[in-house]
This record gives structure tokens, sequence and C-alpha cells, in this order.
């Protein structure tokens, strides 16, 4: 049973944790609220695919060379216990889990995980829970530290903290539905992306970015373009810049990059995602179809809204398919939330 002074410190990351908030600054008062509840060293929000390996991963420390590291090691990640098969995760979603849960630590210690990432950041200890989950992706917060492992008063804080997680989480997806982080947007998670700070020096990247970055015609290893950087400055700059998610369209001949910036006013750091943007020659009713489609409406649903049948529905949704070049209605979402519709 928690003593009172365990109710106290739950009561006051409550309170924390419903403080006014924009979507952007998610991780990083997740990781304010975690270090009272399960003081740690390191905390990071990881977004996870089960069998695919990590999307992306938030930290509240740079450790940025320790994490490309690691995934450089992703194949013998993969083999790892509960990473494999996705067990951690699963697990993970009822109580909180640690790594060594699953596996004795002379394995752990053995593995990339303690190699390239635990042992140069001086970790030992681990405790992670779901706040988010479906049966393609998990949204996990975790802490870790050196000193000791996490006690049980300390396991059955973070249960009760994390129905309030998710609480948060949905109602600021909810009120920002276009944001990266809320899973529903043009600019999708696994998106190629970079870490750079306010100067535009590149600190990390993600799988894909280079080619992306070429493809632009920009070159990986340099300072990111000066249009760039005045964009990234003037949103640190802005308070209003960093409660949305900023776009910036780099045109480089016909083709088109559209940039997402998420501004972390602590770090000064930026998280851009990439998407390469096509041009599709849409009707009206084409557009209008393609919207709800985009919104996960059925045929039937949209016959509703727009008042013609059915039928006709399909006709329009075989021909949006067609010149978006989607297989199926879930990647014609994608794709027409991030095309310039002509």
């Amino acid at each position: 049973m928690l003593s009172h002074n365990h109710l106290i410190t739950l009561n006051t990351a409550l309170l924390k944790l419903y403080e006014p908030l924009a979507l952007n600054d998610l991780p990083f008062r997740f990781f304010e609220v975690m270090s009272m509840i399960v003081p740690g060293h390191l905390f990071h929000l990881s977004i996870t695919k089960p069998g695919v390996g990590a999307v992306d991963a938030f930290l509240s420390q740079p450790a940025h060379k320790e994490l490309a590291a690691l995934a450089s090691q992703r194949e013998s990640l993969m083999t790892m216990p509960g990473v494999s098969d996705g067990s951690f995760y699963i697990a993970a979603d009822s109580q909180p889990v640690s790594f060594h849960d699953l596996m004795p630590a002379e394995t752990l210690k053995a593995s990339v995980l303690w190699e390239c990432f635990c042992k140069p950041l001086d970790l030992e200890y681990d405790l992670s829970i779901n706040f988010f989950s479906t049966p393609e992706i998990f949204y996990t917060i975790s802490s870790s530290r050196d000193t000791k492992p996490y006690d049980e008063d300390e396991r059955t804080m973070l249960s009760l903290l994390r129905p309030h997680l998710l609480q948060r989480f949905r109602q600021l997806a909810f009120s920002e539905p276009n944001h990266p982080l809320a899973g529903r947007t043009g600019c999708p998670l696994d998106a190629p992306w970079l870490l750079c700070d306010s100067r535009g020096r590149i600190l990390s990247l993600g799988p894909g970015t280079p080619a992306a970055l070429r493809n632009a015609g920009i070159n990986p290893n340099s300072l990111l373009p000066e249009e760039w950087r005045g964009w990234l400055t003037s949103q640190l700059s802005n308070p209003t810049a960093l409660g949305s998610v900023n776009v910036l369209v780099h045109r480089n001949g016909p083709a088109e990059l559209a940039v997402f910036s998420l501004p972390n006013s602590l770090s000064g750091e930026h998280r851009l995602f990439l998407q390469k943007r096509t041009t599709v020659s849409l009707t009206k009713r084409e557009r209008e179809i393609a919207h709800w489609i985009a919104e996960g409406k059925t045929n039937k649903e949209i016959a509703d809204i727009l008042q013609i049948s059915s039928a006709t529905v399909k006709n329009h949704v075989e021909k949006i398919l067609g010149k978006l070049g989607a297989e199926n209605r879930t990647s014609a979402a994608a794709i027409f939330r991030s095309a310039v519709i002509s």
C-alpha cells in the first residue's frame, strides 16, 4: 500500500500533467511528470511497431551518438528477448515492465542494447509502460537509471499514472489530429527524419534521410540550407510556432519536399520530418471524396454525407486510387494528405 507521501507525490504529478500543454511539448511534460514518480537519469518516449523496431524516440537528454550506434545494430537488437516478438511492449500494456523482468542480468549485459546504449550512458535499470497502444503501434514511456532497481512502490505509482498519461495524450491528439505525434497526419511517423540544433547543424539522421536530402539537392553532411535555418530560428522566438506543427515546402525543380518541424524550446533542437510531395489532379467531387477517405469514412458514410449513391462513390474511389497511385484506402489517405492537389 502506498504511503501518504507517495500519494501526495502522485497528486502533484497529476496536477502538473493536466496543466495547459501543446502536443509538441507532450514528451517533455511526460518526462517531467515521470521524474516525480519514478526518478531516473534518462527518460524516453518511444513509438514502436512490434517486429519492426522503434519508429522514433524522444529523449530527455542528448544521446544522439548512442542512439545512432544502437540503430546501426538493429538486426542484433531484434534478436533480443521481448523485442523480436513484441512481448516486452505487450506486457507493458497492463503493468510496468523492465528488461530485467524478461531476461537474466548476464543476458542483458551481453546484448547490443547494453553495449551501445546502457553502458555508454551508465544506465543499468529501466522501467517502462505503454500509455497508448493498438495492434500496430505502441507509445511507451520509460525511465532509466544506474543506482538501484525500481521498487514495487514505484511500479504501483507508474501503474496509477498510466491512465492519466493515456487520457492526456488522447485529449491533445484529438485537439491536434494532424500532428505527427497524433498518428493521423500527412507526415507519417516513419517518414525520413533528422534532429538538428538551432543553427541548422545535423545531430542525428534517420534511415533514408540522407537519400531524401540528396534528392532535394541538399548535402546531408553540411549545414541545412539558409532558408531552413532562418525558418528554424524564427520558430524558437515565436511562442505560437512552439505550440504547433510548422511546415516548410522546399522546391528543387519540379519536386517538392515538405519539411515538418517539432521545435523543443528547452534544448533549442528541432525534429524534422521530411516527405516528398507529388502533384495530383483531382476533380472537385474527387477532392471531396478523397477528403472523407482521409477521415476514415466508408463508402456508405461518404454517400450519406454527400447525398449520392454508394455505387457513385465506389467509382470515384477507384479513380482516386488510380490517380494517387495507391493500393488501398489507407495509402490513399496518406498520399492525399501530403500531395499538392490541383
